[in-house]
């Protein structure tokens, strides 16, 4: 597959320039995975000034698919970025060259600093293109390594897995040998992040069906406050096992809680980030979701 990135458009108020940054950004992330030919930007320049057409004229499928034609890719993707009010939205667009069909859109809402849109943009594109956790969680972590945030690697060869947490990550005591183990990270009061694993009976999973098990901790996050209400929930894997993401509204304390969790063997992993409303898709969490690995 040959393709096309092009410069994402920006609404009124912002500057030309930023949807020039991002698409930089995006392009450049595609390019890192090394999956995907993408066309050189000085030579996509200027095909598409030799032929009097413009960038901004990219600002739907139909443009697009235009463009593509002019510069003989298979695929093209463009979109916008736009902000209304305190919330930035990045929408992106994948068509086909040559049958003229969209392949796939993603808008994406982000509340909180514009520098965070150069982790979101490109981390929408790798999932727009279909690319594997593992190739986006390692452009995130590059990524978000440019925002100045303190990152630091944890690692349990008892518990199977490594991952990276904004700030200190700790290990909280077990009170009773079977309790679970809890590494926790306190970026702020308002902003916390937890990994849980502990020992579960794959027998008894198969038992009940690995969906039932997934909805019962989901309901006893849920059960943890009236007020909390279930916004989504999703189906995920990680290296091949069943996993569930769900996002839990916190009205009372003007937050959300994300919940990634997967059931590996005799052994269950759950990932916490409780952040403010609108932060679902800031660089830290999206960093700490993408960078959980399980060693092998």
């Amino acid at each position: 597959m040959r393709l096309a990135v092009m410069e994402l458009t920006v609404s009124s108020g912002m500057q030309a320039d930023d949807g020039k940054t991002l698409g930089s950004f995006i392009r450049d992330a595609i390019v890192q995975t090394g999956k995907i030919e993408v066309l050189d930007r000085q030579r996509m320049k200027d095909i598409l000034a030799e032929q009097n057409f413009s960038q901004a004229m990219c600002d739907n499928a139909q443009g697009l698919v235009k463009a593509g034609k002019m510069l003989d890719v298979n695929r093209v993707l463009g979109g916008q970025v736009s902000k209304f009010g305190n919330v930035w939205t990045v929408s992106l667009h994948l068509v086909d060259v040559s049958t003229a069909r969209l392949l796939g859109s993603r808008a994406v809402p982000y509340e909180g600093r514009m520098e965070d849109l150069l982790t979101v943009g490109p981390m929408v594109a790798l999932q727009l293109l279909g690319l594997s956790d593992a190739a986006i969680g390692q452009q995130v972590t590059a990524l978000a390594s440019q925002t100045g945030i303190q990152w630091k690697p944890y690692r349990s060869e008892a518990e199977g897995y490594t991952i990276q947490m904004p700030g200190d990550p700790k290990e909280q005591p077990r009170l009773k040998p079977d309790d679970s183990h809890t590494v926790k990270c306190n970026v702020s009061p308002h902003e916390i992040y937890y990994v849980n694993s502990y020992g579960i009976s794959a027998e008894g999973v198969a038992r009940i069906g690995v969906a039932k098990f997934f909805r019962t901790i989901r309901d006893s996050v849920l059960a943890g406050n009236t007020s909390y209400s279930l916004r989504s929930e999703k189906e995920i894997t990680l290296d091949g096992h069943p996993g569930l993401e769900f996002i839990v509204n916190d009205p009372q304390n003007n937050s959300v809680i994300l919940v990634n969790v997967y059931v590996v063997g005799n052994r269950l992993y759950q990932l916490m980030a409780g952040v403010p409303r609108g932060s679902e898709n800031s660089t830290s969490v999206l960093k700490f979701f993408y960078t959980f690995r399980l060693i092998k």
